[in-house]
């Protein structure tokens, strides 16, 4: 069954939907990142955020270097500064107030967008994921405890840390990676001039001659180890 009320909020269930309507913009340009965060979490948070931030090409000069978000959305969100990054924050406890106490329930809309020619963004909200699409830019780089989508990009530099990584249909000169802090990473249909991939541990890494032009394997310590399974592609290894 669903509810829909005056105030641009809609329930199915368990479930508060956000209108998505009648967007509000932020400026980026000033700061050198962006950190997506969640107001004093905790293990008994009973109100899950749901949604995606997407990175996009841009369409016309006055998005560029600006974050939207609906007016909805804009009520639960906490923006500040410090030094150089924009902290944008979602404020759990106040979407709590529309549940009844107790019960896990969650809140899907919360999504953001971002027009910009770079990116620097970390993200600390497991249930958010990051969309990167189009871009052709000097450098991605990407930090984010949820999910990684990056398609049709072009860029000098990728680095992706912690969250599982998808890359598809784009070109890189370099692809950045600290095994140690990525969950998983996948990479189909792109031309990668060279993987630059580092640990401290034991990594194990399937991947095809087509994938990349040069792997490079940077150990932390003389303990660690990478396992490299190559498929039927011809390779050829260089030992510095």
């Amino acid at each position: 069954m669903a509810l829909s009320f005056t105030d641009g909020k809609s329930f199915e269930g368990s479930i508060l939907k956000l209108d998505q309507k009648n967007s509000s913009s932020i400026d980026v340009a000033p700061y050198h990142a962006v950190k997506l965060d969640i107001a004093n979490p905790d293990a008994r948070m009973s109100v899950m955020p749901q949604g995606v931030i997407s990175f996009k090409r841009l369409v016309s000069e006055d998005k560029k270097d600006k974050l939207f978000m609906s007016s909805e959305l804009k009520k639960y969100t906490i923006v500040k500064v410090m030094n150089d990054t924009l902290f944008v924050t979602i404020d759990w406890q106040k979407m709590k107030s529309y549940f009844t106490k107790g019960e896990m329930r969650i809140v899907s809309g919360v999504n953001y967008t971002v027009y910009s020619d770079n990116v620097d963004f970390i993200n600390l909200v497991p249930t958010i994921t990051t969309e990167i699409n189009g871009l052709n830019a000097q450098f991605i780089r990407v930090s984010s405890l949820g999910d990684v989508k990056i398609g049709s990009c072009t860029a000098d530099k990728l680095e992706s840390a912690r969250g599982n990584l998808q890359l598809n249909n784009s070109k890189l000169k370099q692809l950045n990676l600290d095994l140690d802090e990525i969950y998983n990473w996948e990479v189909k249909d792109c031309e990668i001039g060279e993987e630059n991939l580092s640990g401290s541990k034991t990594h194990y890494v399937k991947t095809p001659r087509s994938e990349t032009k040069a792997l490079n394997w940077y150990p932390k310590n003389k303990d660690a180890r990478l396992n490299i399974e190559l498929s039927a592609d011809s390779a050829r290894l260089v030992f510095k």
